[in-house]
């Protein structure tokens, strides 16, 4: 199995923040001596602007240069716009490898991303957009999100943006026992 990984998603984030670098650190230390690690490949921003408008992009790159605090959940540092494009090719990257099964350890995640929208720690939706990047390759794509929460930002963009060949099935916790 390959692992797509970067350091790089190690400097993005807060000490405050409960999405931080740790939860990265630790997975990898844990799998490091079972499995090789890829680092993400370059790709064209047309497989994000399948998911994202440019206007999501515009204001992303702004607040990242700006370093405002979109929200508590959203802050922005420089390297926000960057990291959370490199976690998208990530996933685009482990879609190459995929009929030798991989895997991509990235932060931030991106199923809460929608197509105008940042949300629970998510500036882009990785999981959306390497959908677009597979349905060149493959006739169909099934995206399993097994999360406590929904990914709203991913049944959003793949329910307005993408062909019928994509399907989307979250397993979430039910929100009555949060």
């Amino acid at each position: 199995m390959r692992i797509i990984y970067s350091d790089k998603f190690l400097e993005h984030g807060f000490d405050w923040h409960v999405e931080r670098a740790e939860r990265l650190i630790s997975i990898k230390q844990r799998i490091s001596e079972f499995y090789n690690f890829v680092a993400p490949g370059k790709f064209s921003e047309k497989y994000i602007l399948k998911a994202h408008t440019k206007r999501h992009l515009k204001l992303l790159r702004e607040l990242s240069e700006n370093e405002e605090q979109y929200s508590m959940d959203n802050p922005f540092k420089k390297n926000t716009f960057n990291i959370a494009r490199l976690a998208a090719f990530a996933v685009c990257t482990a879609v190459q490898f995929a009929e030798e099964r991989s895997f991509a350890l990235i932060r931030p995640p991106g199923h809460h991303a929608g197509i105008e929208s940042f949300e629970g720690f998510c500036y882009l939706n990785n999981i959306a957009i390497s959908t677009f990047y597979a349905l060149e390759k493959y006739s169909r794509v099934l995206v399993v999100d097994f999360d406590v929460h929904l990914g709203q930002g991913t049944l959003e963009i793949l329910s307005k943006r993408a062909p019928v060949e994509s399907f989307y099935l979250s397993i979430h916790q039910d929100p009555e026992t949060i």
